[in-house]
């Protein structure tokens, strides 16, 4: 596989499964396991989180389904690396809280690698004025 093809398969995965995760989250957690190496890695700097492993990461993941009535990336904007397994991308959320109803307004910037085909490191940046709408238990 060259790489441009091996970037676009990775690019394929990612919107694939940002745009299911709430639905497989509410469905059976363990839908996500082929999408991450045992060994993933999740951070998410600057609120302080850090998940290692698969199952830290699972668990993480939980609170996306308790937190959100609906939730998935839309607007996909991919930015090109020279390691066709790095992944850097832009999406806004389309969510909706599930303790008030109100509309989750979220820009996103992710840096992902990937190896053989699956996460294996995932650094999210937000926008932190809108933890203000977060319940104060997901914070």
């Amino acid at each position: 596989m060259s790489d441009g093809d091996r970037r676009a398969a990775n690019q394929a995965m990612i919107r694939d499964l940002f745009t299911r995760y709430h639905e497989m989250v509410n469905r059976d957690i363990d839908e996500l396991r082929p999408f991450y190496t045992d060994d993933t890695i999740l951070e998410l700097p600057q609120l302080g989180t850090r998940a290692e492993g698969i199952e830290g990461t699972l668990a993480m993941a939980k609170t996306v389904g308790t937190t959100f009535r609906e939730w998935k990336q839309v607007n996909f904007e991919f930015h090109d690396c020279l390691d066709p397994d790095e992944v850097i991308w832009e999406a806004d959320a389309d969510g909706v809280f599930a303790h008030s109803g109100e509309r989750y307004e979220q820009r996103y910037v992710l840096f992902v690698k990937l190896r053989d085909g699956r996460i294996s490191h995932y650094r999210e940046y937000i926008d932190t004025r809108q933890l203000a709408h977060f319940p104060r238990r997901a914070r």
